[in-house]
């Protein structure tokens, strides 16, 4: 296929597009993500996978995701925190992770929202609760099938926007990437991205 030809394509499909706002090094910063973001543990293991050589090369790209979590699992500890989502009243608990999902996988090939759809307007908040070390391990092989979801420690729901604080010190990334760490915000726009399928 020509690049002309997919400049002019007819195919076209408009998606939705998330803001993340978080602090980094003092300053109140925001960037744009397209398929997810997450604060807590997800966080962590991004950090610690960056910091793993890449040995094998893309076609297992996974590897250095999984002995990241594995790793960055015995150090971390559950964060309580405080969630808004939009215009509701605030709701606080102890949780691992809170992803943001506007596609349905990340990190490797976990089906971390099989409810998402990039194009409805919406993201998929996923919290994973107050859970031990053993259950989180069982928990996080459940996520490449997407099964997790219906675990009772699990909850998921679609949002527009959710506002994230903690009292302590708690990371964020947004498609692979450290960010910076919060209080963090998260927010979408609809259909605010047209590409070629």
């Amino acid at each position: 296929v020509s690049s002309s030809s997919l400049l002019t394509s007819q195919n076209r499909l408009s998606i939705d597009v998330g803001i993340v706002e978080y602090k980094s090094e003092g300053q109140h910063l925001h960037r744009f993500f397209i398929n997810e973001a997450d604060v807590g543990f997800g966080a962590i293991v991004v950090e610690a996978s960056k910091r793993l050589p890449n040995y094998f090369g893309r076609k297992i790209n996974y590897l250095p995701h999984v002995l990241g979590g594995v790793g960055s699992l015995f150090g971390y500890k559950n964060k309580r925190i405080a969630l808004r989502v939009e215009e509701e009243v605030e709701d606080t608990c102890v949780c691992a992770m809170v992803v943001i999902a506007n596609g349905s996988y990340f990190g490797g090939g976990m089906c971390i929202a099989p409810d998402a759809k990039p194009d409805d307007g919406l993201l998929d908040m996923i919290i994973f609760g107050d859970m031990g070390k053993s259950e989180m391990m069982k928990i996080w092989q459940m996520t490449y099938n997407g099964r997790h979801v219906s675990h009772h420690k699990v909850r998921s729901r679609k949002i527009r926007s959710v506002a994230i604080q903690c009292d302590e010190k708690i990371l964020v990334e947004a498609d692979g990437e450290l960010l910076g760490e919060g209080p963090v915000s998260f927010s979408v726009l609809p259909s605010a991205l047209s590409i070629v399928v």
